[in-house]
């Protein structure tokens, strides 16, 4: 008969948050329990930063409600009706949000290395965690990650574009603050200066006040949301277009 508290209790959680091994190993045998043996399980909040919940699933708390980074001390292992508690003990009634937007977490093993700075997580950084299709990175290794891979994208467009001498300044993202999002670019162009940035790949955003670019008139044809001073392309043979109408009017043949 398996023991229900070898995944279930105050102290099989206290061993396990000691290496991301025994943590992952909690994580497997929990999920078990609820989806093979349909057992409820207790709800937990672990490491003031993950809240698993009674089905053997395991969420990562927001940006905006970080019991560890609200409280000091706050513990390390505690039931979730503890936690409860806890915040109504701690907090004005106006602010008690005990949990909000949950998002599922990636918390990697032992033998996982980041792809871009080539360290293996621990237990004290596992929250520490950025998800693309290529893999896990840490936070500050994905937003590099992100920079690079816009940066070499904008340099193709802008030397497709006809462009020779072109600067990029990180600039940052006005539709989102989140580390997760591209960032866009302050660029110097030839002596043209411009705000360029994607949303989802597909659409560049382009922003200009220079007084002799127009959007509304130097692309009055295209189909897409545009103003004076800016305009959106889809796709990157249109921002090769645009790009390449904005040289020619500053920098006439």
């Amino acid at each position: 008969m398996t023991d229900f508290h070898d995944y279930d209790s105050e102290k099989a959680f206290l061993e396990a948050i000691k290496s991301l091994d025994a943590l992952n190993a909690i994580i497997r045998k929990r999920r078990i329990a609820a989806t093979i043996r349909r057992e409820i399980l207790k709800k937990w909040v672990i490491l003031g930063r993950f809240f698993f919940d009674d089905l053997g699933k395991v969420y990562k708390f927001n940006s905006h409600g970080i019991p560890s980074e609200i409280f000091p001390n706050f513990p390390n292992v505690i039931e979730y009706g503890d936690y409860l508690q806890y915040l109504k003990k701690y907090l004005l009634p106006s602010n008690f949000v005990p949990f909000t937007n949950p998002r599922t977490a990636n918390i990697p093993t032992a033998d996982l290395i980041c792809p871009e700075c080539n360290k293996r997580w621990t237990i004290e950084n596992c929250h520490d965690v950025s998800y693309d299709p290529s893999g896990l990175r840490h936070h500050s290794c994905y937003r590099q990650f992100l920079t690079r891979v816009e940066l070499t994208y904008f340099e193709t467009v802008f030397a497709e574009a006809g462009f020779k001498n072109v600067e990029y300044f990180e600039a940052e993202n006005p539709y989102s603050s989140q580390e997760s999002r591209e960032p866009w670019f302050d660029v110097s162009a030839d002596g043209l200066n411009l705000t360029i940035g994607r949303w989802h790949d597909r659409l560049t955003i382009i922003i200009c006040n220079n007084p002799r670019i127009d959007f509304t008139k130097i692309c009055f044809d295209c189909d897409v949301t545009k103003g004076v001073d800016y305009i959106h392309a889809w796709g990157h043979e249109m921002s090769i277009v645009i790009l390449t109408l904005m040289r020619k009017i500053i920098l006439p043949d």
